[in-house]
Parts: C-alpha cells; structure tokens; sequence
C-alpha cells in the first residue's frame, strides 16, 4: 500500500504537470508489486527509473512536499493551541461545549478549502465571544504555558525531582 506521502508526491507530480495520472497509477501498480516482493521502493526513485521525471522535477517536487508537511505539522500546533483556547473558554464559563465543538467544525470545513481561520476568529465572527473575551482567553493561556515553563525549568534544576 504506497504511503500518504508517496500518494502527495504523485499528486504534486500530476499537478504540476510533470507527469499524467496514468503514469501515475503506473508506478503505484509498480510500487505494490515491488512491497508485495518485499524490496519496496520509493515513488520517486520509480518515476525517475521509467523516466516519467528528471531528477530536477523530483527535487521540485519533494520540495513542495516538505513545504506542505511543514505547514501541515504547523497547522497541527496552532490546531492544538486552539482546542486549549475552547477548553479554556468553557472553563470560563464563556461558551458552551457544542459551541466550541461546532466552531472547531467549522474550522474544518474552511481548513478543506484551503484557508486557515483561528478558532477565536470563528468563534467571534459566529457571535460567540467578543474580541475582548479572546483576548482575555489568550491572556489565560500564555499564563498557563509560562507557569508549565517555570515548573518544568524548576524540576529540571532540582535534579528532576518536583
């Protein structure tokens, strides 16, 4: 089964016209006999060998891959800070659960389309909470992250032992 990754690279092949989906299917089809006899190879090296890319367009290539997996790995920091902030806002009693719950669904869907929106920002264009309230939860949250710093560093000075 070729990973996600190979599944991009060939994506990202076929949309910048390096090469056609057909030959594209043609090397998944190699790359699943090659890991059904167990020597498996990368899509890359596959599309080089049948001379579908020249190693210039497979470095292009891979170099909008890591561009997208690095953002998608930033996405997925952001992504975690923000279910913090919807936590903190119940918490706070600002928001209800489903709130939040259908805010984050929202991100989702406008994340699908290529766009990426905070969850504060959604939950102040929906009515929500107000900017001021954000700011307010934002505030909360860098006081819980610095005080998670402090003790970290203080265990960590104290021989490991809080």
């Amino acid at each position: 089964m070729p990973s996600r990754s190979d599944l991009l690279l060939g994506q990202i092949a076929v949309e910048k016209g390096f090469i056609s989906e057909k030959q594209l299917g043609e090397c998944l089809k190699a790359q699943e006999k090659y890991e059904k006899s167990k020597t498996p190879k990368h899509l890359g090296l596959i599309l080089l060998e049948k001379e579908f890319l020249d190693e210039e367009e497979l470095d292009l290539a891979l170099e909008i891959q890591r561009q997208k997996l690095n953002r998608k790995a930033d996405n997925t920091d952001v992504k975690l800070k923000d279910l913090l902030i919807g936590q903190i806002a119940v918490n706070l009693k600002l928001v209800k659960r489903a709130e939040v719950d259908d805010c984050i669904r929202e991100q989702a869907k406008i994340e699908s389309l290529g766009i990426f929106l905070r969850l504060g920002e959604i939950m102040i264009k929906k009515g929500f909470l107000t900017q001021e309230q954000v700011d307010e939860i934002l505030e909360y949250q860098r006081n819980l992250i610095d005080n998670f710093k402090k003790e970290a560093m203080s265990g960590e000075e104290n021989g490991g032992a809080a």
